[in-house]
């Protein structure tokens, strides 16, 4: 709720009186026809290097294979280490303007100053990217030792105030923010989860 309301999101439709609900649509209609839908793909390396493959050669072939794509948006999320050497590689590639090089978290901090380990703002800034996702689950949740999902646990991991926070200092900085919404394993595939008896 808290990042809805920080995002300036509206009440679902369905809770609105009648009258608003007809002017609500009409300007959802009216908003979507001047700004149409653009498909987004997106990915993360995580703490992964390219599979055997250098960064460049790696970019070299995503923009071989991304070559002719329509109404479309491509973001790769690379680790802070790779940000400069990303942007640097796609922009000698020519990569085409829908394509973008983002940054897989940033601080809740959001100025420059003694924070050792923090990345914020200023510091993607520098290194010329615009994009930025915040709240993946890996960063929501704790891997359970015993049976190696990952798992919410009260305190550990980043809350919904953290990610609030992060949200609002990146878009105060002008980033375009993905929010990834985040689930555990047994939320994705609850069908595979033991019930109660």
């Amino acid at each position: 709720k808290g990042v809805a309301l920080a995002l300036h999101a509206t009440p679902p439709v369905s809770r609105l009186s009648p009258e608003a609900h007809a002017g609500t649509v009409s300007q959802i209609r009216a908003h979507r026809s001047a700004h149409p839908v653009r498909r987004l793909i997106a990915g993360n390396f995580k703490a992964n290097l390219a599979k055997g493959m250098t960064l460049r050669e790696y970019l070299t072939a995503l923009r071989l294979k991304l070559d002719g794509l329509r109404n479309t948006d491509v973001i790769i999320y690379l680790p802070d280490t790779m940000l400069k050497e990303g942007v640097q590689i796609a922009k000698e590639l020519d990569f085409p303007s829908y394509f973008h090089i983002g940054a897989e978290d940033v601080s809740k901090i959001g100025e420059l100053g003694a924070w050792t380990g923090e990345t914020t703002p200023p510091l993607l800034q520098e290194a010329e990217v615009a994009h930025v996702m915040i709240g993946h689950s890996e960063r929501r949740t704790v891997v359970d030792p015993v049976s190696k999902r990952r798992i919410r646990v009260a305190g550990q991991g980043e809350d919904h105030e953290t990610i609030l926070r992060k949200v609002k200092n990146a878009r105060a900085a002008g980033f375009h923010v993905t929010l990834a919404i985040g689930e555990t394993y047994d939320e994705r595939y609850p069908n595979l989860r033991n019930e109660p008896q």
